[in-house]
């Protein structure tokens, strides 16, 4: 799904209900949203890598290293569950 897509969607949902991401399609485990970022990402819908774009000095103080850098992967929005 890309945003603009997201957005019309949302647009048309009433705006005061929190958000739950399923963790996989058969809803094995729920969870509500509490931030997004970008990424970089490769592989297929069912098999995705995901790293951060850039190291940042926020990312560092998080643990992150350049292992951690995807600087070859198709731009996306990923939303992370509490």
């Amino acid at each position: 799904m890309k945003v603009s897509e997201l957005i019309i969607l949302l647009k048309g949902l009433p705006q005061n209900e929190e958000v739950i991401l399923a963790s996989d399609p058969e809803g094995n485990n729920y969870s509500m949203l509490s931030g997004w970022g970008f990424c970089h990402y490769r592989g297929q819908a069912w098999s995705l890598e995901v790293g951060e774009i850039e190291l940042t000095p926020e990312l560092i103080a998080e643990g992150y290293s350049v292992d951690d850098i995807m600087p070859n992967g198709k731009p996306g929005i990923i939303l992370y569950p509490i």
